[in-house]
């Protein structure tokens, strides 16, 4: 864990003080130094896993889609996916952090924010063409395109948002993960819940997502 990432570690002295490897853990993640670092290095693949991985942490935590947002870390994990397209570790971490964004924080059974102020900031920080792209280009991986398929779904809550959903070809997307994995129920699920998104759009919305999962022309 670098120390760029992290500003509070919790170390267990008990451990360490018997000769045993000290086991550290995360208790506060800065989102502004782990977005710092993952920009000054942003050729630096371990720099990049590095952020995500610190971020994704930090998403999880009560509060933490709010810090992740103000920090402007958005823009940050699409330049990860943007720099190492081909990589799909990085695109992984990247989704993770996405989808965890879009997830109630731990001990809530609400989203840990607004859905409508984190899908904004999502799309203003070019988070569906990346998405997208990402599935796109590793049609093999299940769990990639489950966690894209995850976070479709959350941004196909914002009626607003349906537009833009079709216009970056999400809804081809996800009808093609839907027919690649039939059997994972868990994917099944994320695609369901973006039709159901979906539907909530304007009439002609509902007409291109029937098109694109019966593969006719809408």
């Amino acid at each position: 864990i670098s120390p760029h990432e992290v500003r509070r570690l919790e170390i267990n002295v008990d451990a360490a003080a018997s000769g045993q490897p000290a086991s550290y853990t995360i208790v506060d993640v800065d989102a502004r130094c782990a977005v710092e670092s993952m920009l000054a290095q942003s050729d630096s693949r371990e720099s990049q896993c590095s952020g995500l991985d610190a971020l994704g942490e930090l998403a999880r935590s009560q509060g933490g889609a709010a810090q992740i947002v103000a920090a402007d870390a958005l823009p940050a994990v699409v330049a990860a996916m943007t720099r190492f397209p081909r990589d799909l570790g990085v695109q992984t971490k990247a989704l993770c952090v996405l989808e965890r964004l879009q997830m109630p924080s731990e001990g809530s059974s609400a989203p840990s924010e607004s859905a409508k102020r984190v899908g904004v900031a999502m799309l203003a920080g070019g988070v569906l063409p990346a998405v997208v792209s990402a599935m796109n280009r590793f049609p093999s991986d299940l769990e990639l395109r489950r966690l894209g398929c995850s976070v479709l779904a959350g941004l196909a809550q914002d009626i607003e948002a349906c537009a833009k959903l079709l216009e970056a070809g999400a809804v081809t997307a996800v009808a093609t993960a839907m027919s690649d994995f039939p059997k994972d129920a868990r994917l099944q699920g994320a695609c369901c819940a973006a039709y159901a998104g979906l539907a909530h759009g304007e009439s002609k919305n509902i007409g291109a997502a029937a098109a694109a999962s019966s593969g006719l022309k809408a």
